[in-house]
């Protein structure tokens, strides 16, 4: 299909299918102020207009079967959406309709549509909104194309007739929910009794579990939290992000609307309020993979210089030796695919003459060795944090820097009270196989926006150059790791030198 615009700039696009809030504080009202927040166009597919306020429901009145397909029409002359937000759903027929278009959109567009689905079964005065009698049609037709279910735990209960006290009821509901073809659960944790004042939320797939806690908020403007927080989360997967990473940011998103107080960004009273795409961390979940715990350490990590200059990632004493010899005076050894004996001559060789020229070494991975031969630090990945004794790497003195690649493992990342953070990976890179995407200059720079507060040392990492570098600083990084930049350079003094004149960035401490 042709895209309606001639422009060659084709900004990413969200539908909203749901109904209609005369007070615009839910329903698709409240989604198109999200989008609007997230950067996003966002269009609206309209299922009933509502007569409600924040405290109860007048009436709900379905719009005809020929109009709700008529806006599927209109909207396709403009072209194909990133994502759907799917809320209230008022008949057999809207639900065939609208499985027909997810069906048509997925076989024709150039890019994948992602689906995500708020169950909306009561609002939040406790009113019935759709009819029980919808439910098997929806398990039979539309779940099967849902990529998120965003239940609360009275629908998660309702929709999969489990009774929910524990997390293992959690997890024993998704799973029925996984059998009738839903692709993952955000079991929305509000009303999970057995946790107390903190509030968590579980996304579970087929192969991970993952948890978001905060503590509970009091506030008054809770009047369409359900629809901003799964629109907050399809918002972020129309433009790039994964599962876990689109429920950090919208986490952090509710919190903040939640934490308003002057009625900023408010569409009507006791509505959530939209204050912006979320950029402080205080807002921002404590993160976890369930299947990967953290033993965190009782004491932050020793600290480093924020601005560490030019950070070569080398695989050879060789290396090492070339660099220091030239000035640079921060490096990493990660040396990978061979023996463990000869690895370990390697890293001890390494810590000697690093100490000798009284430069900072950081080994990669080993942390033992690290520590036997008493390096300066050590960095470790997201999949090594859970399986280190990070207590025993604290409590020997090294420094300890962390691989990042999201905003959820920032913040897996900072619970442990890293000496320093990476970012990465920023650009394209062939010196290993990366399951992520490049983050870009514009990630970056939100990522060392949201961690600046805390004063903790940054470094970007990937896919960096001559070409790129001074671009790279310029996000207010404070230092840049290199791998080929330097090893696979023709002239590789003289990227040294053409490097190392923006390696500082930041700050000076």
């Amino acid at each position: 299909m042709s895209n309606y615009s001639n422009s060659p700039y084709q900004p990413n696009v969200i539908w909203t299918v749901a109904g209609s809030d005369s007070c615009a504080g839910a329903g698709l009202q409240t989604d198109l102020h999200t989008f609007h927040d997230f950067n996003l166009v966002g269009c609206s597919v309209v299922t009933s207009v509502t007569a409600q306020h924040p405290h109860g429901v007048l009436c709900v009145t379905p719009v005809d079967d020929h109009t709700f397909r008529q806006q599927f029409e209109a909207l396709l002359v403009q072209g194909y959406p990133n994502a759907i937000k799917i809320g209230l759903l008022c008949s057999q027929a809207q639900v065939e309709i609208l499985c027909e278009y997810i069906q048509k959109i997925r076989a024709e567009s150039s890019h994948y549509c992602y689906v995500v689905y708020d169950p909306v079964a009561v609002a939040s005065s406790g009113q019935a909104l759709s009819d029980s009698i919808l439910l098997p049609i929806v398990q039979q037709k539309l779940y099967p194309l849902v990529d998120l279910i965003t239940p609360n735990g009275t629908e998660l209960a309702l929709l999969s007739d489990t009774e929910i006290q524990t997390f293992g009821d959690v997890k024993t509901a998704s799973h029925k929910l996984f059998a009738q073809g839903i692709k993952a659960v955000l079991a929305k944790g509000g009303h999970f009794e057995w946790l107390g004042e903190t509030v968590r939320d579980y996304l579970l797939t087929a192969n991970e579990i993952y948890a978001f806690s905060h503590a509970r908020q009091q506030s008054v403007n809770t009047h369409g939290t359900g629809c901003t927080y799964a629109s907050a989360v399809g918002a972020m997967l129309a433009t790039g992000f994964d599962l876990a990473d689109a429920v950090t940011v919208a986490t952090a998103y509710l919190q903040k609307g939640l934490s308003e107080k002057q009625g900023r960004g408010q569409t009507a009273l006791s509505s959530l309020c939209h204050t912006g795409y979320p950029d402080d961390i205080a807002f921002f979940p404590q993160t976890e993979l369930i299947s990967a715990p953290l033993k965190l350490p009782k004491e932050p990590f020793a600290p480093t210089e924020y601005q560490l200059g030019l950070y070569p990632v080398v695989d050879s004493v060789k290396w090492l030796e070339r660099l220091i010899l030239v000035g640079v005076k921060t490096l990493q050894i990660r040396i990978k695919n061979r023996p463990l004996a000869e690895i370990e001559q390697e890293i001890a060789h390494s810590v000697a003459l690093a100490k000798q020229h009284n430069v900072r070494l950081f080994v990669n991975d080993y942390w033992q060795l690290a520590m036997k031969y008493q390096a300066y630090g050590v960095h470790l990945g997201q999949e090594d944090l859970a399986t280190a004794d990070l207590n025993a790497i604290q409590q020997s003195g090294l420094r300890l820097g962390v691989s990042t690649h999201c905003y959820f493992e920032i913040m897996r990342a900072l619970a442990v009270k890293p000496s320093y953070i990476a970012f990465g990976h920023v650009f394209p890179t062939q010196t290993k196989v990366m399951p992520s995407q490049p983050q870009g200059l514009t990630n970056l720079a939100k990522y060392v926006a949201l961690v600046a507060p805390l004063n903790i040392p940054t470094v970007a990492i990937g896919g960096i150059n001559e070409q790129s570098i001074e671009n790279v600083m310029h996000t207010g990084v404070g230092s840049a790791a290199v791998v080929s930049a330097v090893t696979q350079a023709k002239d590789w003094q003289q990227a040294v030198k053409n490097l190392a004149k923006f390696a500082n960035g930041g700050r000076n401490e």
